[in-house]
Protein backbone atom coordinates (compact mmCIF):
# COMPACT_ATOMS: atom_id res chain seq x y z
CA UNK A 1 0.00 0.00 0.00
CA UNK A 2 1.49 3.56 -0.98
CA UNK A 3 1.28 6.43 1.67
CA UNK A 4 -0.20 9.60 0.92
CA UNK A 5 2.46 11.51 -0.44
CA UNK A 6 3.17 8.54 -3.13
CA UNK A 7 -0.47 8.80 -4.01
CA UNK A 8 -0.76 12.81 -4.30
CA UNK A 9 2.37 12.93 -6.03
CA UNK A 10 1.50 10.03 -8.24
CA UNK A 11 -1.90 11.48 -9.20
CA UNK A 12 -1.11 14.79 -10.09
CA UNK A 13 1.50 17.82 -9.48
CA UNK A 14 -1.44 20.13 -7.68
CA UNK A 15 -3.80 18.11 -5.06
CA UNK A 16 -7.44 20.17 -4.77
CA UNK A 17 -10.00 19.59 -2.65
CA UNK A 18 -13.53 20.91 -2.80
CA UNK A 19 -15.23 22.58 -0.34
CA UNK A 20 -16.57 19.88 1.48
CA UNK A 21 -13.46 18.03 1.33
CA UNK A 22 -11.35 20.71 2.80
CA UNK A 23 -14.20 21.81 5.57
CA UNK A 24 -14.03 17.73 6.83
CA UNK A 25 -10.31 18.25 6.96
CA UNK A 26 -10.79 21.61 9.17
CA UNK A 27 -12.80 19.93 11.19
CA UNK A 28 -10.85 16.30 12.27
CA UNK A 29 -7.72 18.68 12.47
CA UNK A 30 -9.83 20.65 14.57
CA UNK A 31 -10.42 17.98 17.07
CA UNK A 32 -7.03 16.22 16.53
CA UNK A 33 -5.64 19.91 18.00
CA UNK A 34 -8.40 20.52 20.02
CA UNK A 35 -9.34 23.67 18.15
CA UNK A 36 -12.58 22.74 17.35
CA UNK A 37 -15.55 20.60 19.40
CA UNK A 38 -16.67 20.06 22.39
CA UNK A 39 -14.67 17.59 25.30
CA UNK A 40 -16.23 14.72 23.69
CA UNK A 41 -15.48 15.04 20.23
CA UNK A 42 -11.34 16.22 21.17
CA UNK A 43 -11.41 12.99 23.56
CA UNK A 44 -12.07 10.53 20.20
CA UNK A 45 -8.99 11.98 18.50
CA UNK A 46 -7.22 11.51 21.69
CA UNK A 47 -5.46 8.39 20.73
CA UNK A 48 -4.40 9.90 17.34
CA UNK A 49 -2.86 13.37 19.16
CA UNK A 50 -0.73 10.68 21.57
CA UNK A 51 0.74 9.31 18.14
CA UNK A 52 1.84 12.53 17.33
CA UNK A 53 5.09 14.21 17.76
CA UNK A 54 5.66 17.88 18.98
CA UNK A 55 6.85 18.93 15.54
CA UNK A 56 3.73 17.20 13.86
CA UNK A 57 1.11 18.78 16.53
CA UNK A 58 2.54 22.00 15.78
CA UNK A 59 1.97 21.80 11.80
CA UNK A 60 -1.43 20.12 12.42
CA UNK A 61 -2.06 23.57 14.39
CA UNK A 62 -0.47 26.01 11.48
CA UNK A 63 -2.02 23.68 8.69
CA UNK A 64 -5.67 24.29 10.62
CA UNK A 65 -4.80 27.87 10.57
CA UNK A 66 -4.14 28.00 6.83
CA UNK A 67 -7.21 25.90 6.05
CA UNK A 68 -9.23 27.59 8.23
CA UNK A 69 -8.19 31.65 7.39
CA UNK A 70 -11.10 32.04 4.56
CA UNK A 71 -8.82 33.84 2.72
CA UNK A 72 -6.81 31.13 1.69
CA UNK A 73 -10.30 29.16 0.53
Amino acid sequence: MKDISSFIFEKSKYFTLTDDERNSLVECIGYITGDLGDIDDIKNFETVKKELSEDELKQLNDLYDCLEDKQTS
